[in-house]
């Protein structure tokens, strides 16, 4: 096929005796031909592939149309999974690090033992931190190889 239209390769001295001449190889001696049996049923195909084009693109359009009526249901549903596509990556991510999700108990105490800041842990540091808070005597505890008090991630 040369240019949507359907060809045979003859050597150059046959092009006239068979059909129309649509290209040529680079050395020149074979010459691609399409036959006067398909040019007609060639160009009737290309305009009925013209027509499915322009059906395709009214149709796109009318669904395009259909589809603005509902702007902020469609809206809310593609927030809704962008909110699902955060909650399945930190799902991914507490997976591959052995994260869990802490106890909540009644007494006032956070320990986090184990904890580990989250671009340090993708970085592959190994260090880990024990951070301790005391609600009763105002008093907290940190200790580890990896010291970061600003934003631990509790693993």
């Amino acid at each position: 096929m040369i240019n949507g239209r359907y060809c045979i390769a003859l050597r150059n001295t046959y092009k006239r005796n068979y059909g129309v001449a649509q290209g040529a190889s680079s050395s020149g001696r074979t010459v691609y031909v399409e036959p006067f049996a398909v040019i007609e049923l060639t160009n009737e195909l290309q305009e009925l592939e013209a027509e499915y084009r322009r059906e395709e693109e009214n149709i796109f359009a009318h669904m395009t149309q259909m589809l603005l009526k509902y702007n902020e249901e469609v809206r809310g549903a593609v927030e809704a999974a962008a909110r699902i596509d955060v909650l399945r990556a930190k799902c991914r991510v507490a997976e591959r690090y052995d994260g869990v999700v802490p106890e909540v108990q009644e007494e006032v105490c956070v320990r986090c033992v184990k904890a580990r800041h989250p671009l340090l842990a993708l970085r592959g540091a190994n260090g880990e931190n024990a951070l301790i808070i005391h609600a009763c005597c105002e008093s907290w505890t940190l200790a580890g190889s990896l010291v970061t008090v600003s934003a631990l991630w509790y693993a």
